[in-house]
């Protein structure tokens, strides 16, 4: 039996790497990644179950992998588009992902779908997206691979962080005048 260990995050889809989280064990974790049984996992040698579980482990940590943002990814041939302009954010996308990220990695495909949505109108420089009701399918984020999550995660995460740094910069500057 040919077995394929996933070498990088682009290798593991969404709805993989949300199983994977759940599992108690390395065993259990192992066995999520490679898509076998814990019984046959249970079977290979243990020189090279150690390999794997060290080449898995800096998937998770290896500090010098960069995750760029895709604003459009493809999944199953559909178009999906970022959300072109963040500073137009509807009231209805902003209620919504402000609620969803109460709980982040749980309703991480419900934030993806708020985010991406189906391309409708593309040319070389510019995209829409579907106009935002409320109800998106998000089954079709579990098949989108965690480079791709981790870029918008990683979007997010500096974009709100230079935020609170231009924020508290301005709160000391203000009680500097004081």
């Amino acid at each position: 039996m040919k077995v394929t260990v996933p070498t990088e995050l682009a290798d593991i889809t969404l709805a993989t790497y949300m199983q994977y989280e759940q599992q108690e064990t390395t065993l259990g974790k192992i066995s999520v990644l490679l898509g076998l049984e814990e019984s046959l996992v249970r079977n290979i040698e243990q020189a090279d179950f150690d390999q794997i579980t060290k080449l898995l482990t800096t998937l998770d940590t290896s500090p010098d992998q960069e995750h760029t943002l895709q604003p459009i990814v493809e999944v199953d041939g559909m178009r999906y588009g970022l959300i072109p302009n963040l500073s137009r954010i509807t009231t209805g996308e902003y209620i919504d992902l402000e609620r969803l990220c109460e709980d982040t990695w749980t309703n991480l495909p419900q934030i993806l779908a708020v985010l991406y949505r189906r391309v409708t109108v593309e040319t070389k420089r510019e995209y829409q997206v579907a106009a935002y009701t409320g109800a998106e399918d998000h089954t079709w984020t579990q098949e989108l691979t965690m480079d791709v999550v981790m870029g918008v995660l990683g979007f997010f995460l500096s974009t709100g962080l230079a935020l609170s740094s231009a924020s508290l910069q301005s709160f000391k500057e203000e009680r500097a005048a004081d």
